[in-house]
This record gives structure tokens, C-alpha cells and sequence, in this order.
């Protein structure tokens, strides 16, 4: 049985989902119009909301509704889902969701069945009768006289330096164009994503005159990361292409 087939049936649930920053995999049925991607940005919209709480590391979110009861659970990696379609309102019921989930990644996938290969014994093979070697008597061999080779000297080596390394910096102006695109793209939740990456990353924007290049691709790829699950790896893709072609003029030669 599958893994969220069994988190579904331990829960009662009418469906679960599992999701990562791109895609989502389901299992149940539910009496809702929902289109594809509905789960994926409802993680991505679970997942920013969760961050904007600081000091604290949430770990489930529940909503409660008329007829339907929803359940957000963090992984390291992705968002577990499970939905009922009546209110849930019993503490005891709701408990059951961290034993399900225990017990449902501590499962492993079924393995298919090894087919043993039948067997095939070789034919016995005859030896071949032994043979008497035949005698004869060797020539002695006159041996050439053995010339001394002198090797020359070889040159001395020249090591070459390694080239030097060029470090880049970006200007200050860097930050306020990738905090202006970020909002294109993410509208309301782009400063809660903005100032939590600049956070985790130690980053002080007052009188800072420029930025390293790794500071500013480090920024980029955790920027993108928290896009992803809010509005799909693809439109986060081209999210992060758009900022590093707006901001490639403010790059400059270290001196």
C-alpha cells in the first residue's frame, strides 16, 4: 500500500496531498471544483504565513470550515495535507495525525519480486588425453652486447602562476531592484519573504555601500526557493532569471 494511502485511511480522510516546491501527489476524492495546482499554492500560501510568525517554528496549521476540515503538517522538504469534508473538531481525532504520519514514513514502498533465473548446468566436458612433450634440444643463443644509454638531463620545470581571481561586488541600488521585482511576483507576501531571507542571512541593508556576489546569489536562490511554493517552480524560474538580468549593471571588479 502506498504511503499516503495509508495516512488517508488512518485519518478517515476523504483526501491527502504531498507537496514540494513544484509539484504535488494525491491520493482520495473530494466533491470540489478544484483545478491542478489548487493544493501547490496553498502550501506556498500556508508556508509564507507561517514565516511571517517570529521566534516560533509552526509546524501544523489547521482550518476549520462549515463542512470541511483542512490539516497542514511541515516536513524537512515538503507539505503533508489531509482534508476532510465535515467539520473536525474533536482534539482526540485531530491527535491522530502525528501517529498516521509517523506511520506513514516509517513505511517503505513495496519492492517487486526478484524472478529467479532458472539454473542452466553446462555439459560435462571431456579432458583431453595428456601428451608426452616432445624432446628436442635448444641452440644456445649468442647474446648481443648490451649498450649503455645515457639519458639527458632533464630540463627544469618553470611552474607558471595561477591567473588571478577576480571578485565581483554589487552596488547598494541591488536590493531595492530585487525587493521590486520580488514584488511582482509575489505582491502582498513579498516583504515577509524579503526581510525573513535578509534575516536568516545577516545581511544589514542600513549604510551598506555594496555586496559581495555571493551574498547577492545566495539571496536570489533563497529567494526562489520560498517563491517556489507559492507560486510554482516554473513562474519562479523566470522570477529568478528577470533579477539576475535587471541587476548585472550594478556588478563591478572588486578593487
Amino acid at each position: 500500500m502506498e504511503p499516503l494511502e495509508i495516512l488517508r485511511e488512518a485519518t478517515t480522510a476523504s483526501k491527502v496531498f504531498c507537496c514540494d516546491n513544484s509539484s504535488c501527489k494525491e491520493s482520495g476524492e473530494l466533491n470540489l471544483d478544484l483545478d491542478k495546482n489548487a493544493f501547490l499554492r496553498a502550501c506556498g500560501s500556508v508556508k509564507g504565513a507561517a514565516a511571517s510568525i517570529e521566534g516560533e517554528d509552526i509546524q501544523k496549521i489547521i482550518f476549520h470550515g462549515v463542512n470541511i476540515t483542512v490539516a497542514f503538517m511541515k516536513q524537512e522538504s515538503d507539505t503533508i495535507g489531509v482534508v476532510w469534508q465535515e467539520p473536525i473538531s474533536s482534539l482526540i481525532q485531530l491527535g491522530r495525525l502525528d501517529g498516521a504520519l509517523k506511520k506513514m514514513l516509517e513505511t517503505p514502498p513495496p519492492q517487486p519480486e526478484e524472478q529467479k533465473q532458472p539454473e542452466i548446468q553446462a555439459p560435462p566436458t571431456e579432458e583431453p588425453e595428456e601428451k608426452e612433450p616432445e624432446k628436442f634440444e635448444k641452440e644456445p643463443m649468442q647474446r648481443e652486447p648490451e649498450i649503455e644509454v645515457k639519458e639527458k638531463p632533464s630540463e627544469p620545470k618553470i611552474e607558471q602562476p595561477p591567473p588571478p581571481v577576480v571578485k565581483f561586488i554589487y552596488a547598494a541600488e541591488v536590493m531595492d531592484r530585487i525587493e521590486n521585482l520580488l514584488e511582482k511576483y509575489l505582491e502582498d507576501f513579498s516583504t515577509v519573504i524579503f526581510e525573513n531571507e535578509i534575516s536568516d542571512l545577516g545581511l544589514s541593508l542600513k549604510g551598506a555601500q555594496s555586496f559581495t556576489k555571493e551574498q547577492i546569489v545566495t539571496l536570489i536562490d533563497k529567494l526562489h526557493d520560498a517563491a517556489s511554493l507559492m507560486i510554482g517552480g516554473s513562474t519562479a524560474n523566470d522570477m529568478k532569471e528577470e533579477i539576475l538580468k535587471n541587476i548585472k549593471d550594478t556588478e563591478r571588479e572588486a578593487q
